[in-house]
C-alpha cells in the first residue's frame, strides 16, 4: 500500500508557525499563532509554575518538536494518528540520569 506523502494544509500551515518560532521570524510570538494551532504547541510547552498555563519561554523548544513530528511523520503529521507512535522525551533538570 503506498502511504500518502502530501501534508495537508493545516499541517503545512503548523509547520510554518513551528519554522517562524524557532527563527523568531514573528516577534509576536503565542499571540500570533491562531487558536485552532495552539493544541501541538501546547502539547510539548513546559507550564508555567503560577498559572499552569504554557510558558512562553518553551515556544521555541515546542516548535522544534513540530517540526521534527513533521519531518519523522508523526504526532499530528500520522498518516493515522490513532496508529502513530507516541515517544516521549526526556526532560529533566539534571540531564542525563545517573548510575
Amino acid at each position: 500500500m503506498k502511504q500518502n506523502t502530501q501534508l495537508e494544509p493545516m499541517q503545512i500551515v503548523l509547520v510554518e508557525h513551528a519554522l517562524r518560532e524557532i527563527t523568531k521570524i514573528s516577534p509576536a510570538g503565542w499571540c500570533a499563532i491562531p487558536m485552532e494551532l495552539q493544541a501541538p504547541f501546547t502539547k510539548y510547552m513546559s507550564k508555567d509554575a503560577w498559572t499552569g498555563q504554557p510558558d512562553p519561554a518553551t515556544l521555541a523548544d515546542a516548535a522544534l518538536m513540530i517540526v521534527r513530528d513533521a519531518i519523522s511523520r508523526r504526532g499530528e503529521f500520522a498518516s493515522d494518528s490513532r496508529k502513530a507512535p507516541r515517544r516521549l522525551l526526556a526532560h529533566s533538570a539534571g540531564g542525563a540520569k545517573s548510575r
